[in-house]
């Protein structure tokens, strides 16, 4: 496939992109060649108010963001990747080792959820849930809500007791964030460690009329804010790359998020090469200068082993210390294992576990992906560590270890 633009230039003026007020897209793929006039406004704010657009307002937005994928950047950053692989100080051994116990599960049944308007919705799978305390009774859970083959994904709310956490739980959900238009999954949430009025999730796009195009896959934070018992996402942006003063997109990043209030974790996918790993750039709010953007070694996948390394979760353990749990996925099965590693506030790698902490526990439950299990939330109950993951695609599964075991597999690179 080969995607060109005439008058594609943009840039950073004020908060907002500036570009030619028509822009050409010509599309050449499957044998086939498209033209196509895409109509945008001369001045585009990156961070809009979601409430505020109409459906066709909110395409027009998504088209934009469409004409900002820069596929010069991601080929540069695949050949920094390839690079760096073979430099890790410490090698993963994948091992059917788990120090995480199963405390509580939620099964679509499980969940009663609500559209804005207050219609019932049919909740067929749910999981990749993220989690914030509320107070020292209960949390707010951000559960993936969706139908099946990754269709219709939301992402719902619910405040759960800290006491309800236990066996086959039952909740009630609305809506937080909801697709707008029919290509749209709106789905893994994740948390600003600093900061949990941010949350950072995957907008995925999958366009039928333009075989050409398949998928296009963006990381976005959202601004959530309290309304009385509601809870609503006022504003999205999403996560760019500046380069050369230049606004650029990289598509298909899944596990982006920050580590810190100056650092992002970016995960990129290499889909020409069926191959994706973790680095770390230099970040201001929710935009990533490329200049500083460098592989991690030891989250990088393991020729011949790993398809793809990303990272799953980050949870502030001090000023200057952050643990994140990892994910890998081995070849050529692409079966999830879970790892910790902890990192400063500049994503120095201190220490990491060379062996699984979760691993697939497949007789746990079979579902639409069997053996897979993918964290999106971490809390930290006094000497004990929750993570709240998803399980086969299909149910929500709440995890529990002592934090000292995590610690104690960890093999120290300094410090």
């Amino acid at each position: 496939m080969i995607i060109h633009f005439v008058s594609h230039s943009m840039t950073l003026l004020n908060g907002c992109l500036t570009t030619s007020s028509k822009s050409t897209l010509w599309l050449r793929g499957y044998g086939l060649m498209r033209v196509m006039k895409l109509d945008c406004p001369t001045s585009l704010p990156l961070k809009i108010r979601i409430s505020d657009l109409d459906v066709v307002s909110y395409r027009e937005y998504v088209m934009s963001l469409f004409k900002m994928v820069d596929k010069r950047s991601r080929r540069e950053l695949l050949e920094k990747m390839l690079k760096m692989r073979g430099r890790r100080k410490i090698t993963r051994k994948l091992k059917g080792s788990n120090i995480f116990k199963l405390k509580a599960y939620i099964l679509p049944r499980d969940i009663e959820v609500e559209s804005p308007e207050g219609i019932a919705l049919q909740a067929l799978t749910v999981s990749n849930p993220a989690a914030i305390i509320n107070d020292r009774n209960s949390i707010l859970l951000l559960p993936r809500i969706g139908g099946l083959n990754f269709s219709r994904t939301l992402i719902g709310y619910s405040h759960v007791s800290f006491g309800e956490i236990q066996g086959e739980m039952r909740i009630r959900a609305k809506v937080l964030m909801m697709p707008m238009l029919s290509s749209e999954s709106v789905e893994d949430p994740r948390v600003d460690p600093d900061d949990e009025t941010h949350v950072y999730h995957v907008r995925a796009f999958d366009v039928p009329t333009w075989p050409c195009f398949k998928r296009f896959v963006f990381p976005f934070s959202a601004r959530i804010a309290h309304r009385g018992d509601q809870i609503i996402a006022e504003e999205i942006e999403p996560i760019v790359v500046i380069r050369d003063d230049n606004v650029v997109l990289l598509d298909h990043f899944r596990d982006t998020f920050p580590l810190s209030r100056n650092i992002m974790l970016v995960r990129p996918w290499f889909d020409e090469r069926k191959i994706g790993g973790v680095f770390i750039g230099e970040r201001e709010e929710n935009q990533v200068k490329y200049e500083s953007l460098r592989p991690v070694p030891e989250l990088l996948p393991i020729p011949g082993l790993e398809v793809k390394v990303g990272c799953n979760v980050v949870l502030r353990l001090s000023r200057g210390e952050r643990l994140i749990i990892f994910h890998s996925v081995d070849h050529p099965h692409g079966t999830y294992h879970h790892f910790a590693a902890l990192a400063d506030d500049g994503g120095e790698i201190m220490g990491i576990t060379d062996e699984p902490i979760i691993s697939p526990m497949h007789q746990l439950y079979c579902g639409r992906r069997p053996a897979t299990i993918f964290v999106c939330g971490a809390i930290r109950a006094k000497d004990k560590l929750m993570l709240f993951a998803g399980k086969d695609n299909e149910i929500i599964i709440i995890l529990e270890s002592e934090m000292d075991e995590v610690f104690e597999r960890m093999k120290f690179l300094c410090g």
